[in-house]
């Protein structure tokens, strides 16, 4: 995809992480809703020197109304974003900053509404097809519809492809990715039959594949609270960013990428 490549001023931002659906596969740990402010959000671009954002975490981009200010931000600064969302809550009353979005991917699962509600638990398939028909025709980005295959939508494959094709859009799939504290039953609950969508050796917590380099962009995450990990947080904490004494340690940042930290060498994503 255009511009998914890593640099070293390549950051993932977190803008909020609440989220208005509860999809299945997504395991989600307790943790006080915060939302990012844009003050933070500026002084957070700056601190890192940032050149291109994935305005993305574990909650809903677009719940957080700054949003639309931080893609303003960033266009004026020059920086490239991408942002990853269920796409069901867009304010088109935004539609100039809506048009600086560089990349958008939306988290669709589904190619029909009965199966969108089995994996999210809310009906908001119709809104979604509306707003990426309508923020198409504002914005010509590279975009595309992602589906995490499981056992609920494992069926629905090419249906998926052919309304992805339809709206004119490309499609991407990925495997669950389940946290540590994950049971084996959930697991094996969702798990699709198709074993190539599978990150896990059958009815087993093992990984199928161990790679000597991570192959994700492995940009530095940083949480709305201002928590830096080398990704997400399952790599290694690398301080607050809101702190003073903080300073990003790109020796480790590289390490990540290579599998050298001990929380890295077993990861699930990459």
């Amino acid at each position: 995809m255009k511009y998914l490549t890593y640099t070293e001023k390549s950051f993932y931002v977190e803008p909020t992480n609440a989220c208005n659906i509860s999809c299945r596969m997504c395991f989600k740990d307790k943790f006080d809703v915060k939302f990012l402010s844009f003050n933070d959000f500026k002084f957070i671009l700056e601190k890192l020197n940032c050149d291109f954002v994935k305005l993305w975490g574990r909650g809903e981009p677009f719940l957080n109304k700054e949003i639309y200010d931080m893609l303003d931000y960033c266009k004026e600064k020059d920086v490239k974003t991408f942002i990853t969302s269920n796409f069901s809550s867009i304010d088109f009353d935004r539609k100039d900053s809506l048009k600086k979005l560089d990349l958008l991917c939306v988290s669709l699962h589904s190619s029909n509404s009965e199966i969108y509600k089995k994996i999210t638990g809310f009906d908001y398939f119709d809104q979604v097809l509306e707003n990426i028909k309508r923020f198409k025709e504002i914005n010509d980005c590279d975009m595309y519809c992602k589906s995490v295959v499981s056992s609920l939508n494992e069926k629905d494959i090419d249906k998926f492809k052919e309304l992805c094709e339809d709206l004119k859009v490309k499609w991407i799939f990925t495997g669950i990715d389940f946290p540590e504290n994950v049971s084996l039953d959930d697991l094996v609950e969702l798990y699709p039959a198709n074993t190539i969508y599978n990150r896990y050796k059958p009815y087993s917590l093992e990984t199928k594949i161990k790679r000597e380099n991570c192959i994700q962009p492995n940009w530095p995450n940083v949480y709305c609270d201002g928590e830096v990990y080398t990704c997400c947080k399952r790599g290694q904490h690398l301080g607050n960013i809101f702190s003073d004494e903080f300073e990003l340690d790109k020796e480790v940042i590289k390490n990540a990428k290579r599998r050298k930290l001990d929380n890295c060498k077993n990861c699930t994503i990459c």
